[in-house]
C-alpha cells in the first residue's frame, strides 16, 4: 500500500482496442472522451515489471474530487467532478469525458489534439491495495486491486512515460520479503515441528552465534507477520 502519487498512460497506439483520447463535436460543442485506464491489460513499467489494473480497482472513487487536466496541470483545469467531468467504469476500464471549455487551456487542447500532439490519456492515483506475483520466466506482475485516491484524469502528449519510482520501491520490498522467506526456509531445521521461538535476551553483547540466531528469529517474526496478513 502506498499514499504516494503514481501515473499511468493509455496511448492511441492501442486505438484498435481502446482510444487513449479523442475529440468529438456534437451540435457545435467539442467534447473530449477517452479511457484513462484499461482493466487486465498488461503494461511493462520501466522494463522492470508488468502491471495490470483489476476490475473493481476504482470502486468508490468516482466521486473523488477529480480534475480533468492537460498533462496533469491541475492549476489549469478543464473540468472536475460536479462541474462538467463525467467518470464511469465499464468492462473495459475507467472512462472519462467533458465538454472543452472556451478557455486558453481548452483552446490549446483542441489545437494540440487536432495536430496529433496530444493523443493519449493518463490518470494520477495512489494505491490502497496491490499484490505481486513472482514469475520465473517473465517480468514480475503487479496487480493494482484498489486505488486509494483518484486525483486527476488528463489528456497527455504522445510518448509520455509512466512514472514508476513508487512502484519500483514496492517491487523491491516484495523481493526483500521473498528473500527473507527463502533464507528462513533454507535455515529452518525445525520444519514440521510446532516449536515456539522465544526472544533472545540482550543483556549482554551477543556473540557471532547469537547474532546469527537473532537474525533468524527476526526473520521468522517478519515471516509470521506476513503470513498473518495474507
Amino acid at each position: 500500500m502506498s499514499n504516494k502519487l503514481e501515473r499511468r498512460f493509455v496511448l492511441t497506439a492501442e486505438a484498435e482496442k481502446t482510444p487513449g483520447v479523442e475529440i468529438r463535436e456534437v451540435d457545435g460543442v467539442r467534447r473530449v472522451e477517452g479511457y484513462a485506464a484499461v482493466f487486465n491489460s498488461e503494461t511493462t513499467i520501466a522494463g522492470r515489471f508488468a502491471e495490470v489494473i483489476a476490475p473493481g480497482a476504482f470502486e468508490g472513487r468516482l466521486k473523488d474530487n477529480v480534475v480533468a487536466a492537460l498533462n496533469h496541470n491541475t492549476n489549469q483545469p478543464l473540468a472536475k467532478v460536479g462541474a462538467g467531468l463525467d467518470l464511469s467504469v465499464d468492462k473495459r476500464g475507467l472512462k472519462y469525458g467533458f465538454d472543452i471549455p472556451d478557455t486558453t487551456t481548452g483552446r490549446d487542447l483542441t489545437e494540440l489534439m487536432k495536430r496529433g500532439i496530444v493523443s493519449g490519456s493518463s490518470f494520477a492515483f495512489t494505491v490502497e491495495g496491490e499484490s505481486w506475483e513472482k514469475r520465473a520466466d517473465d517480468l514480475d506482475l503487479r496487480t493494482i486491486n484498489k486505488v486509494g485516491q483518484l486525483i486527476d484524469v488528463s489528456a497527455v502528449t504522445t510518448g509520455a512515460y509512466p512514472e514508476a519510482s513508487v512502484a519500483l520501491r514496492s517491487q523491491d520490498a516484495f523481493n526483500d520479503d521473498l528473500s527473507d522467506e527463502k533464507e528462513l526456509r533454507d535455515s529452518d531445521t525445525s520444519e514440521g515441528e510446532n516449536v515456539q521461538e522465544e526472544p533472545l535476551k540482550m543483556d549482554e553483547e551477543p556473540t557471532s552465534d547469537k547474532k546469527a540466531e537473532l537474525k533468524s528469529y527476526l526473520i521468522r517474526q517478519k515471516l509470521n507477520a506476513l503470513k498473518s496478513t495474507k
